[in-house]
């Protein structure tokens, strides 16, 4: 009787374990993209601080997002944001990190801080990102687009205590990439002096953070900053 019992048993538990990988996997997974969601990203860098694990983040903005989605309509920004998705993923993991959709045509990168420049991880990523695509507004025309990305970085070790403060500096570095018209921009100490002026955007993202665990040259000339 017992081991009828256990047999009986044991599909039913499959099935419960079964839903509960689904129902985690949809919680921390974006829906459209496939890569991990923001509040993935927020438990990855938690347990990687806690840790004590070196840890370099870059928040991405799309270049140009807007002007897709409105020439081209929504299905073509979604497009474009599949295939950047998968290619950040590519990239990344190259690098042992890890790449997240955090809404829109934001993302955040969470890699590993070597010893050496954390920045040419991060441009090496960038410039693997900015390769010729083909989009299809529908399904007689064809439309070919260059993706690029602007990017603020952060790396554990200055005055980040927290996820959020982390990726609070990538923002300010962020707003300093968008404010110059550079690649991307390391944060440094020093910068939150800036942070009363990051833009509305990137307030309200920060916001969201907290709430929820410019044309530039081809990329063979195109550099990050140098202070």
């Amino acid at each position: 009787m017992f081991a009828a019992g256990r047999a009986t048993a044991a599909p039913a538990l499959r099935r419960l374990r079964d839903a509960y990988t689904h129902a985690w996997h949809l919680a921390h997974t974006d829906e459209l993209t496939g890569l991990p969601n923001r509040r993935h990203a927020h438990r990855l860098l938690e347990q990687r601080l806690a840790a004590h694990q070196p840890t370099t983040v870059a928040l991405l903005d799309l270049d140009r997002f807007k002007s897709v989605n409105d020439e081209h309509g929504h299905h073509v920004g979604d497009q474009l944001l599949r295939h950047t998705a998968a290619r950040l993923r590519t990239a990344v993991a190259a690098h042992g990190g890890h790449a997240a959709r955090l809404g829109g045509d934001e993302f955040l990168l969470v890699l590993p801080a070597g010893t050496g420049d954390n920045a040419a991880v991060v441009a090496d990523v960038l410039t693997r990102l900015e390769q010729p695509l083909t989009l299809h507004p529908d399904r007689y025309t064809v439309l070919e687009h260059v993706p690029r990305a602007s990017a603020g970085i952060a790396t554990t070790g200055h005055t980040a205590r927290t996820w959020a403060d982390l990726v609070r500096q990538a923002d300010i570095a962020l707003y300093r990439t968008k404010r110059a018209g550079r690649w991307y921009h390391l944060y440094q100490p020093g910068h939150d002096t800036e942070s009363a002026r990051v833009d509305p955007r990137s307030q309200a993202r920060l916001r969201d953070l907290h709430r929820t665990p410019v044309s530039r040259p081809q990329p063979h000339t195109r550099t990050g900053e140098q202070p």
